[in-house]
């Protein structure tokens, strides 16, 4: 089992490779029967949202396949990646009781990271070997749920 803070280090990465990726895999996770719901994870836990959420995720990793968004790293979209990172970092932290504000400094940051890092490993990684940028765009999406999946547990 992870560390809790490397948790949220974790969920924050998965935020910054899939923005709404993160806050799917927390919605998957929450149940309304979670002992003490409160902010982020009171909000996730409703069904409601936990579709929108899962809507949106498959929407983000359809789009993420087309010329349709911008780069992760423009400020926009780096903006609401560090957010999400942030929310889900503290719900993370929340989950485990530890502090939820350091949750959130550190996944928003971890977000910003791999925002950056990923996007040039994506770019690099298809021009050295000639490979689609789709097919590594679909391996970062394999990563993304599974990295969450282990930040949620």
């Amino acid at each position: 089992m992870a560390n809790p803070l490397l948790k949220a280090i974790m969920i924050g990465a998965v935020a910054g490779m899939r923005s709404m990726t993160a806050p799917a895999v927390l919605a998957e996770s929450v149940t309304v029967d979670d002992a003490d719901l409160c902010g982020p994870l009171a909000i996730v836990a409703d069904p409601r949202v936990h579709m929108v959420l899962d809507i949106a995720a498959g929407v983000e990793l359809a789009a993420d396949k087309t010329d349709l968004v911008p780069n992760r790293t423009d400020a926009g979209p780096l903006l609401f990646r560090a957010a999400s990172g942030a929310v889900c970092g503290a719900a993370v932290s929340q989950r485990n009781k530890q502090n939820v504000l350091l949750g959130a400094l550190l996944g928003g940051v971890s977000a910003v990271i791999a925002a950056h890092l990923f996007f040039t490993l994506r770019r690099e990684a298809a021009d050295k070997l000639g490979v689609p940028d789709s097919l590594f765009a679909v391996a970062e999406d394999a990563a993304a749920w599974g990295i969450g999946r282990v930040a949620v547990r």
